[in-house]
């Protein structure tokens, strides 16, 4: 049972209750959205759903194929480490067992997977999907993401939409104010993802592309909204009494860079990060942290450890 309706059947909590996620597109089908916001706007129940103002993106390599861990032809996979895999890729036995599971998991969505990063194949990069490659190539999507696998020692990094690409249905979640903007990645699966964009392609894309929300609206999405929600005080609005959180930015401008792969985590691992573009002055407890799209070294945040009832 979906928790939204376990939770306006049970004893409800004095403070808010916000959970993820309304998503959208063929991994949502069958998901009563209508039903988790008529329960978000049930009397006496502070209930939140989040939503995602951007498709789930994900990049995977099969050296670690997340994307097919709950198969169980991929116990076999999973029990050898790193380039040893290739061993259980190659084997056509492995391959016609795996093959049935993996297109039948994600039939819906080899048509938005393609190659993102490699060493080998720099023609396929943000090219055609494996869908189309296969159907080029007379085989399988799924073999077709094997074979470029190996011819890459495992190296190369596809990238897979996943969910909540439907812009429809995104735009009417984004019109609806019993959702909470939300589902940013907070920093987990970092070599996989980075969703911690998303109120800059919320600006750019939602606003000045689409027209979907008004530039106040999506100011109200990002700002007072979410601190009314949380309870955070001091938080939210430019009025005396508040601390003085500005974010600058150019609208005709601001938006998401493309995805960048970096090596800056200790012992020089990896995460993808995105850039903001049209982020001009960030004030922190009125200290400017980043002048004219330029960070600055200095932190005058605070952690907030409470909220106020």
């Amino acid at each position: 049972m979906a928790f939204w309706k376990l939770y306006v059947g049970a004893v409800r909590p004095s403070g808010p209750v916000t959970w993820a996620a309304l998503l959208t597109g063929v991994e949502n089908a069958g998901f009563d959205i209508d039903g988790a916001l008529r329960a978000a706007s049930t009397p006496g129940v502070e209930l939140w759903p989040q939503m995602a103002c951007r498709p789930i993106v994900t990049q995977v390599t099969m050296r670690n194929p997340i994307m097919f861990y709950s198969l169980p032809s991929f116990a076999a996979v999973l029990a050898l480490e790193g380039l040893d895999r290739m061993r259980v890729y190659r084997d056509m036995a492995w391959r016609n067992r795996a093959r049935p599971e993996a297109e039948g998991r994600w039939s819906e969505r080899w048509s938005k997977i393609h190659v993102k990063e490699t060493t080998v194949h720099g023609a396929l990069v943000d090219g055609p999907s494996m869908a189309e490659l296969g159907a080029q190539r007379g085989v399988s999507a799924f073999d077709v993401m094997i074979d470029l696998a190996l011819e890459d020692e495992l190296a190369t990094r596809f990238e897979l939409r996943a969910s909540n690409d439907d812009e429809a249905e995104i735009a009417e979640l984004l019109q609806d104010p019993r959702t909470l903007l939300g589902l940013s990645d907070a920093g987990a699966h970092v070599r996989e993802l980075c969703d911690a964009c998303y109120s800059s392609h919320l600006l750019g894309h939602w606003v000045r592309e689409k027209g979907a929300l008004s530039l106040e609206q999506a100011v109200w999405r990002l700002t007072s909204h979410p601190a009314q929600v949380f309870r955070l005080v001091g938080k939210g609005a430019l009025t005396p009494g508040m601390d003085a959180d500005v974010v600058v930015f150019d609208p005709d401008r601001v938006g998401a860079a493309p995805p960048q792969r970096v090596h800056d985590l200790p012992g020089g691992a990896d995460r993808i990060t995105i850039d903001s573009i049209g982020i001009r002055d960030v004030f922190v407890n009125g200290v400017c942290c980043r002048r004219e799209e330029k960070d600055l070294e200095i932190r005058s945040g605070r952690l907030l450890r409470t909220f106020a009832s």
